[in-house]
Parts: C-alpha cells; sequence; structure tokens
C-alpha cells in the first residue's frame, strides 16, 4: 500500500508494486499534454526489469489512461505508457555508486510506448535513442539528503489522419544524464515545467510518433506505476500540465 514519508520536511507517497492515479481537471480534452513528476529510488540494490512486473509492465512506467482503474489491472479500460528501460524482461536498472550523486542506469535498445488494453500490454515502438547511461532514477540514500529526480513526458497528439482513423502521438521525453545529477527543489521544477520543450538539468532522450491500435483514446487520467517492493519508489510531485 502507498503511504506518506516526510524527509527533511518535504511529504511525499512511496509506492512499491503499486501505481498512482490522477484525474486530471480537463478530462480527456487535450492536445498536447505535459506529465512531469519529482521523485526517486530508495534503495541501492540493482534488478532485473523483469522481476516482479505486473501483466507484463516494465518495473518504470508513466502515461496517461481512462478512468480510475489505472494501468497495473487486467481491467484497464486503456491507457498509453512510457517506459524508458524498453524491455520488461531483459533490461536492468544498474546501481552506480561513484560520484558524489549516486543513481540507477536502466540498460535498453530504446524507450518503449506501451498500449495496455485489459490484462494486455503491447509495444507500439521505441525512441530508437539508447536508454543505457541515461538516468532510472536518484536514489535517496540518507534521510539527511534530498536526491530528487525531474521527469518530463510531452505527449503531442496530432491531427486525425482520417475520418476513422485514430490520431498518431508524439513523445518527447526529458530525463538527466548522470552528469546532471543533483537535487532540485519542488519550487525549482515547478518554475521550469511551465515552458514548452526541454527543462533545464535534463537531456531529451528522444521522440516517437505513433499510432495507437486501438481503444477509445479518452485519456482522462495521468498514471505512474511502480513494480517493485524493493527498492520502493518516493513521488514529490507529480504534475501535468495541458498546453493545447
Amino acid at each position: 500500500m502507498a503511504f506518506v514519508t516526510q524527509r527533511l520536511n518535504d511529504y511525499k507517497i512511496q509506492v512499491g508494486r503499486e501505481e498512482i492515479v490522477r484525474l486530471m481537471p480537463f478530462g480527456s480534452n487535450w492536445q498536447t499534454l505535459r506529465i512531469a513528476m519529482l521523485g526517486a529510488v530508495v534503495g541501492t540494490a540493482s534488478f532485473g526489469s523483469g522481476s516482479n512486473t505486473i501483466y507484463g509492465l516494465p518495473q518504470f512506467t508513466i502515461g496517461v489512461c481512462q478512468g480510475a482503474i489505472g494501468c497495473s489491472s487486467d481491467l484497464t479500460t486503456d491507457a498509453l505508457l512510457f517506459n524508458p528501460s524498453n524491455s520488461a524482461s531483459t533490461a536492468t536498472w544498474t546501481y552506480a555508486s561513484s560520484g558524489a550523486n549516486n543513481y540507477f542506469s536502466p540498460s535498453g535498445s530504446g524507450s518503449n510506448v506501451i498500449q495496455k488494453i485489459g490484462g494486455t500490454a503491447t509495444s507500439l515502438g521505441t525512441t530508437g535513442g539508447a536508454a543505457s547511461g541515461i538516468l532510472g532514477a536518484v536514489p535517496i540514500n540518507f534521510p539527511s539528503a534530498h536526491h530528487r529526480l525531474p521527469f518530463v513526458l510531452d505527449i503531442l497528439k496530432n491531427s486525425l489522419s482520417g475520418p476513422v482513423s485514430p490520431p498518431t502521438y508524439t513523445y518527447n521525453i526529458y530525463m538527466p544524464t548522470n552528469g546532471q545529477l543533483g537535487d532540485i527543489s519542488e519550487d525549482t521544477f515547478f518554475d521550469r515545467i511551465q515552458t514548452f520543450g526541454i527543462i533545464t538539468g535534463t537531456t531529451a532522450i528522444g521522440g516517437l510518433t505513433t499510432i495507437a491500435p486501438s481503444g477509445n483514446l479518452l485519456h482522462d487520467s495521468v498514471c505512474f506505476f511502480w513494480g517493485r517492493h524493493v527498492p520502493t519508489f518516493e513521488v514529490s510531485v507529480l504534475a501535468v500540465i495541458r498546453f493545447g
């Protein structure tokens, strides 16, 4: 069960093998959407993405879904999700203990976009950019220190390609590399994410244009899934911005 933690007077939601779902105030009425999360892993042990997954979901997925059921149930209505480590079965998250700011680096040949309907998760394609060396998450090692990760996913819903054709979706992903580590405060985070495009302190890891193969595409909620009991993941901020 998710629970609230406190670190240096900052309250966070800690999740382990579960997800957070938030209904967006504007529902499914959006064309350009930004999902921005500030958070970090709590723990240091390296692990494989195939361990303890639910319904074929990788360890770390974030995106949009329809309704409050979210993305990790076999009753999921429709969810479009991004996964930075590509493979649910072979990618590993390697803990790097060197340097002032320790971090996890996910392996994989690219970053994956997944559509999940019911208990079936289907890959729609990869960004083509290597995920290896891109920061997966920053572990918080001590109660006396913050190491919060900015993770930004922009989704652009393009015009309908025909009267009965689904729209295409363009994904832009911004994450820190291991050379950009260091804690970002909530005030700084909120200030940076308000301008469309890459945000300071992150690197673009590639974009993807794809077509959702099925579903009514009425995504009205944002969801974040973390598939591990240990280590857990602490979410300081989960925000959405509608740019259009």
